[in-house]
């Protein structure tokens, strides 16, 4: 191989090597920095995706807790109120005399106050106590002057449902009347207080000896 000719092979030889070369770095600058588009774009969609499945669960969740504490401040609601209101109905008879409970009309819920015939967890609002839904209860005497009637407002539809139900086989109540209706004696039945407690706030009277 004369001069010329080995020196036309090295220049062939360098240039190839310096071809090789420029491959490996494109391929490490490939393989450690650059991100084809379409699989950038495709990690977005699912970061995208991936965010927007936690806030729908997270909502789930929040709605699900939510719906739960309802249901149990509804249903501790109710229950304090029966405790009240048959509290009220049994020691309501402490202050009847020999010649009943006194003049058509007066209030008795003082009295009961005094004697400690309330339970001690009901907030007392002006001298007068108010229910689990931040209403004045009222407990006068009837128009014959020897019952009393105890009067029960602001209740949601549950609750008086409820309520109106249990308390009216209550052995010291003699009637119920739902939102100023007629009078039951004796037994509410599911239906009707169903019926009769159509409102948002519904009041409940009892009537006792």
């Amino acid at each position: 191989m004369n001069d010329a000719n080995q020196e036309h092979y090295m220049n062939a030889q360098k240039h190839f090597e310096r071809g090789l070369h420029d491959m490996e770095l494109e391929i490490k600058v490939g393989s450690g920095h650059a991100v084809p588009a379409a699989l950038e774009k495709q990690r977005g969609a699912l970061t995208f995706m991936e965010t927007m499945g936690v806030l729908i669960v997270g909502a789930i969740v929040l709605a699900a807790a939510a719906a739960g504490l309802y249901a149990l401040f509804s249903s501790q609601s109710q229950s304090d109120e029966l405790n009240l209101v048959s509290t009220v109905v049994t020691n309501v008879r402490d202050l009847r005399t020999t010649s009943g409970y006194g003049t058509p009309g007066t209030d008795l819920m003082q009295n009961m106050i005094k004697i400690g015939g309330i339970p001690r967890s009901v907030g007392i609002v002006g001298g007068v106590p108010v229910n689990s839904y931040n209403q004045p209860i009222t407990l006068v005497v009837d128009a014959t002057g020897n019952g009393w009637v105890l009067t029960d407002p602001g209740l949601p539809q549950d609750a008086c449902n409820r309520i109106a139900k249990k308390m009216s086989v209550a052995k010291s109540v003699n009637s119920t009347s739902i939102n100023g209706g007629a009078a039951v004696v004796g037994e509410v039945t599911p239906t009707a207080a169903a019926t009769a407690c159509n409102l948002a706030a519904n009041s409940i009277a009892w009537s006792g000896l």
